[in-house]
């Protein structure tokens, strides 16, 4: 029963730190498509940022996407963590594309 309660813990915490991993990699690039992100990212570290809670950083995540209000609330209404990590993800992704498709418009017309 301990090796079982043991292993439990090895995978939820791996799972912890792929999770976590998987959106800060995505907010870097974020960041890196948009500069004024930086600022809202600033705020973010500024008043207590804790970059090892994959619940907070889904929330940071959600924030700085354009998403629809339903997007977004089904994100900060999710409390298991992996299934709100994961619609986070998914704004970030949405967001990125957008914000390169902008890019590769603006690149057009400059």
């Amino acid at each position: 029963m301990c090796h079982a309660l043991a292993h439990r813990s090895l995978r939820a915490l791996t799972l912890s730190l792929a999770l976590r991993a998987s959106l800060i990699r995505q907010l870097k690039e974020i960041l890196h498509l948009h500069p004024l992100y930086n600022e809202q990212m600033r705020n973010f570290i500024q008043f207590g940022a804790d970059f090892h809670d994959p619940s907070r950083l889904a929330d940071l995540a959600a924030s700085l996407t354009s998403g629809e209000g339903q997007e977004l609330q089904r994100v900060l209404e999710e409390v298991r963590v992996p299934e709100r990590v994961e619609a986070s993800l998914v704004l970030l992704r949405k967001e990125a594309n957008l914000l390169k498709l902008q890019q590769d418009i603006g690149a057009l017309y400059c």
